[in-house]
């Protein structure tokens, strides 16, 4: 028998946590009002969940990388328009084209088949819809 400790408690911690997974995609309307948006269809409850956005077009474009757990931890790393910088955040998605126009969410719950994000549009949004990629994450055995 074998006692698992330090780097191989951790490896073999995230093995049980990503041992489920299913992607699903959706779009986020440029202009579409703030409130709580239900993403089902993943089959069983996230432990974590990451996201991939991006919006845009021509010179215009915004991108981001979310991250967000079962105790609704949460940040983001974006990109805004023609910025040098990448900047990071405490909500899950932000996506802006313009300063001040915006379309960010932060998890509120991760549900049975999915999870809920709640929406804030700031100023008059993106401009330009948004494409989001979901890599939901979770463990064997449960529902």
């Amino acid at each position: 028998m074998t006692i698992e400790t330090g780097a191989q408690a951790l490896a073999a911690d995230v093995l049980k946590l990503v041992s489920k997974s299913k992607i699903i995609t959706a779009t986020r309307v440029a202009t579409a009002d703030s409130g709580d948006v239900i993403y089902a269809g993943v089959g069983f409850k996230p432990r974590a969940v990451i996201c991939l956005a991006g919006a845009g077009g021509g010179n215009h474009h915004s991108a981001s990388i979310g991250f967000g757990d079962e105790n609704l931890a949460e940040g983001c790393l974006y990109h805004i328009n023609d910025s040098a910088e990448w900047h990071t955040t405490t909500v899950f998605i932000y996506l802006g084209i313009v300063a001040g126009n915006s379309q960010s969410a932060v998890v509120k719950t991760l549900d049975a088949d999915g999870f809920t994000l709640t929406w804030t549009e700031s100023g008059t949004g993106t401009t330009y819809d948004g494409e989001l990629v979901f890599l939901c994450l979770g463990q064997a055995g449960e529902l």
